[in-house]
């Protein structure tokens, strides 16, 4: 979605740092501090914790850990690259590896009570999003009147980020979109935003997040009964296809095997899934086709009928030799000749 023009944009904690190409501390890393790095574990509480030992430069798009670290393994959390060691030994932490896990419970939140706000997330931000569509002037103006004072209220959480109200467009329309941004959320902040984001309090919210889940774990319930009884039904369904293809079996069981195609006229039993019924279907080669292929006809019979020629026979798409799958095909008419000796 491209931005056309910001109406309001608010950072909500701007003090960022400049870059430092030095590092600016030898000491080493705790090994519980990588470890709940690489495992997407990593919090603003435990960022405020190093800053009492460590350096710590925060910029707009990440924060930077000074210190002797050993070489990090984990490179993304969530499916993007946001952790990158530098060539001085410092550490860069993209904010979307930081507080994942109270962030994407904000977004369960959300989802939860039906919030206007919804989340997303990309390689370059995540944030909560709130979009009204709109086709004209009028139609923004009265978008912006129902944003802008919630736009302003959220200005005043005590939260590191940035708060924007503006108009974008896609492919098809264009819409006002007031958008929340994140970078750290501490612990003690996550019910006041979600309150923020849903106009409710924490018990409202309490409740209808419980009333999501069992609603969830019942639809659930319902689509795991759904499935057994549905696997159920195939497999006796199977086991009717083979019941009946085995008494057809005895039918053609006196002709020989055969998977050649040039041997004459050949027939199998199989099931047809378009009229769920066991058939037999009869192959035979009708000529030489276009550069090394077989021309082939193929029909089919609810019964075994040996008058070969009374067949519905339908010319197919020629095939080379090796494209043919003749498994447990016999042949029933050779040269002209009825096939009649035991496989």
């Amino acid at each position: 979605m491209e931005k056309i023009e910001v109406l309001l944009k608010k950072d909500l904690a701007s003090n960022f740092d400049t870059r430092k190409m030095l590092n600016r501390s030898s000491l080493a890393i705790d090994q519980s501090i990588i470890d709940n790095l690489e495992n997407g574990l990593f919090t603003c509480e435990a960022i405020d914790t190093l800053a009492g030992k460590f350096p710590i430069f925060k910029y707009r798009t990440c924060i930077t850990i000074h210190g002797s670290w050993p070489e990090i393994s984990r490179t993304r959390i969530g499916g993007y690259k946001n952790v990158h060691q530098n060539l001085n030994g410092s550490v860069e932490v993209y904010y979307s590896a930081i507080d994942v896990e109270k962030i994407h419970k904000v977004a369960q939140t959300l989802r939860a009570v039906g919030s206007n706000f919804h989340y997303q997330e990309s390689s370059t931000e995540r944030g909560f999003y709130w979009m009204l569509p709109i086709t004209n002037r009028e139609e923004l103006l009265q978008a912006q009147t129902k944003m802008q004072p919630i736009a302003e209220k959220l200005t005043a959480l005590k939260l590191y980020g940035y708060v924007s109200l503006y108009t974008a467009k896609d492919f098809f329309r264009q819409f006002l979109v007031l958008a929340v941004i994140p970078l750290a959320l501490p612990e003690n902040l996550v019910s006041h935003l979600e309150s923020e984001l849903t106009g409710f309090n924490s018990d409202e919210i309490s409740t209808k997040v419980n009333e999501y889940k069992e609603a969830q774990r019942q639809k659930e319930a319902q689509r795991k009964a759904e499935n057994e009884q549905y696997a159920k039904e195939q497999k006796e369904k199977a086991q009717k296809i083979i019941e009946r293809a085995n008494e057809l079996r005895p039918t053609i069981s006196h002709l020989i095997e055969c998977n050649d195609i040039n041997a004459g006229t050949l027939v199998k039993i199989f099931y047809e899934q378009s009229s769920d019924k066991i058939r037999f279907v009869y192959y035979r080669k009708t000529g030489a086709g276009a550069f090394g292929r077989v021309k082939w006809s193929k029909a089919f019979s609810d019964t075994f009928i040996s008058d070969f020629d009374a067949l519905k026979w339908q010319e197919q798409k020629q095939k080379m030799q090796s494209e043919f799958n003749l498994k447990e095909f016999r042949i029933a008419l050779a040269n002209g000749r009825k096939i009649n000796r035991a496989a």
